[in-house]
């Protein structure tokens, strides 16, 4: 399924990465946009042009620890509130709550107003309303897991069927075994025979 291109899935087969497994959206023209280890980015064809909707799981090794969900949830919540670009964000709305498929995850909602790049008159006011699960690796807490959906309109609300999807994308999401292993067992101590 590493082909990047207009896919047409009928029928949405589980895809093992390193960490995780998905199901990649099957219903309507979807191209994968990305496809790595650590980024898996779809993107829906939509007819307007300043209507855009995908899905994604992105990962990466994270070396803060927490001590709890709560923990973990105050910080999702600073990152996804963190502006990086003020002239063209606006965050509007941001909560987190303990939910996901692991213990140490909480499911986050944003809206962000979008001003867009100077130079494209027509995104002048779009709303992105992106959704997840922000998760550490139940067997590997160094890594971290973002799975979202999100939409991009030029009117605030969301698209319902769109949605569907979306959560139907996250829901699907799966971790397996850890890219490098376990983390959370040590190694046994050498034997006598081996010292």
């Amino acid at each position: 399924m590493s082909v990047l291109g207009i896919l047409f899935l009928a029928a949405a087969a589980r895809v093992s990465y390193p960490g995780f497994s998905i199901e990649p959206p099957g219903d309507g023209a979807w191209a994968q946009v990305r496809d790595s280890d650590s980024e898996v980015v779809f993107m829906k064809r939509l007819e307007q042009e300043t209507h855009t909707f995908g899905v994604a799981v992105l990962s990466r090794p994270i070396r803060r620890r927490f001590q709890d969900v709560d923990e973990l949830r105050t910080w999702v919540l600073a990152q996804k509130t963190r502006n990086p670009n003020p002239a063209r964000y606006t965050v509007e709305f941001a909560e987190a709550s303990p939910e996901g498929p692991g213990p140490m995850c909480v499911r986050y909602v944003t809206r962000v107003h979008d001003a867009g790049p100077p130079d494209f008159e027509l995104r002048k006011s779009l709303t992105l309303n992106v959704t997840g699960f922000a998760c550490l690796h139940p067997d590997a807490p160094g890594r971290y897991y973002d799975i979202q959906y999100s939409e991009r309109r030029p009117r605030k609300g969301r698209d319902r069927a769109l949605s569907r999807e979306g959560e139907a994308f996250i829901k699907a999401f799966r971790f397996e075994a850890p890219p490098d292993g376990p983390v959370s067992k040590p190694a046994p101590p050498p034997s006598r025979d081996q010292t």
